[in-house]
């Protein structure tokens, strides 16, 4: 059955979003949503409605090249709150326009390796469903972060790892 990673049960948290504890489930889950590790993503009973699929890494760039060529068009694709605009380490950053409609929220990840939850707030991580070229144990990852305005950047990470979940309607 996928699963998605439970707020509760694992601490620390590191809180950096803006006006209101991270750490607190209740807030956390109502203003990110829930966490889920790779696992459940390449899982065949799916986690998305039927009709619905988890983007591939290409569908991502598909987007982003039609509608976000330019560097600095990140923004585009951020929620227009939940960013942290002040962060003491890692410097100022700015909500979004959410000109796109992706809404992107800043959910954070789920360490697996401390564990330990972190940069809710700071940076908002969507597994894609394409495993990595490099190692068949990772998925790719795009991500947006608080303090940089490019478009949505990726990474593989590990499927152990927890990070949010954007069903798309349509064909794969």
């Amino acid at each position: 059955m996928p699963c998605a990673v439970d707020h509760v049960a694992l601490q620390p948290c590191l809180n950096t979003p803006p006006n209101f504890d991270a750490c607190d489930e209740d807030a956390s889950l109502a203003l990110y949503g829930r966490l889920y590790n790779g696992h459940t993503v390449v899982d065949p009973r799916g986690i998305c409605p039927t009709g619905w699929h988890v983007p591939t890494n290409g569908n991502y760039q598909e987007v982003i090249d039609f509608y976000s060529p330019n560097e600095g068009d990140g923004e585009a694709l951020k929620a227009t709150s939940g960013w942290s605009t002040e962060d003491p380490v890692f410097g100022p950053g700015t909500n979004g326009t959410n000109v796109l409609g992706y809404d992107g929220r800043p959910g954070g990840a789920l360490r697996t390796q401390n564990p330990e939850f972190y940069y809710a707030g700071l940076t908002g991580y969507w597994w894609t469903s394409t495993v990595s070229e490099d190692n068949p144990d990772k998925l790719y990852v795009r991500y947006l972060e608080h303090n940089h305005p490019n478009t949505m950047a990726f990474g593989d990470f590990g499927k152990q790892s927890g990070y949010s979940v954007r069903c798309v309607k349509g064909l794969e």
